[in-house]
């Protein structure tokens, strides 16, 4: 079974990177010093520039996607080889060896720099398909004759809340009692949005069952943002947990302060 979904999508700041692929040395890089982990922008794609290396590499009609299950698929025209020369970028796009042997390969994790809610996203500060709404950081002086003086400080703050409503515990925090799991809004939370990394909404992606092995639609998607987290006030630092149905653990309802912020740059 197929949906239509909101992706949210991280980044990281980046440096480049060296790996070995048919045991010729790539370079991953980020020419505007920044990736992630999926962008309409190739300069900010990390599967893009993966791809690229690829090519580089003389590998035969390489691709590089992400399955409807939220999971990065590398494959090509015949058998080649990835030696990622440590964690880094295998960690990211949740791989936890190097390849060798296949012509295709499926990581066995889902990637900490990405979080589907299985749904679309609400937006509460501006309609749908706008980037938020202006906050304004001034003063007002108000004199005895009601008189006022205002004094506005530099651009407005763009900011907007995110929600989505009745999202399933398995992409809430499928196991407890265990650590959190990449593909967990519990796990995104702590490594990406409390950090302050970039994050973009990508819109209208066409996402699949866990199981789904065939390549995610985000052919007609497009980005909203980059935003980072808005962790302004004392309960921004607490984990939330709003069950949809109270005393029922099965669905839960997220929501997500964000501030505009500026787009990495060379």
């Amino acid at each position: 079974m197929t949906t239509r979904a909101d992706w949210l999508v991280s980044s990281r700041a980046w440096t480049t990177q060296t790996i070995k692929i048919n045991a010729s040395d790539q370079d991953i890089e980020a020419s505007v010093g920044g990736l992630y982990l999926l962008h309409t922008v190739a300069a900010l794609s990390m599967i893009h520039q993966l791809y690229l290396a690829l090519v580089a590499a003389g590998v035969t009609s390489p691709t590089v996607t992400i399955t409807r299950s939220r999971k990065v698929k590398i494959a090509a025209a015949g058998a080649f080889s990835i030696d990622w020369n440590g964690a880094g970028i295998r960690d990211l796009l949740g791989f936890d060896n190097d390849l060798s042997g296949n012509a295709s390969y499926i990581a066995p994790g889902r990637s900490t720099l990405l979080w589907s809610g299985a749904k679309f996203g609400e937006p509460l500060e501006a309609p749908i398909d706008g980037t938020g709404s202006p906050r304004l950081d001034g003063s007002a002086t108000i004199g005895p004759t009601g008189v006022q003086t205002v004094l506005q400080e530099g651009d407005p703050t763009i900011t907007e809340t995110y929600r989505w409503r009745r999202i399933a515990k398995s992409r809430f925090w499928r196991d407890p009692i265990s650590r959190p799991a990449p593909g967990d809004w519990r796990l995104f939370w702590a490594s990406e949005m409390v950090t302050s990394a970039r994050i973009i909404v990508l819109r209208k992606v066409t996402e699949g069952d866990d199981d789904d092995d065939a390549d995610a639609d985000y052919s007609a998607s497009y980005v909203l943002g980059p935003y980072v987290t808005n962790m302004s006030g004392r309960d921004a630092w607490n984990f939330k947990m709003v069950r949809s149905i109270p005393t029922v653990d099965r669905f839960y309802d997220v929501e997500w302060s964000a501030i505009v912020c500026t787009e990495f740059s060379a």
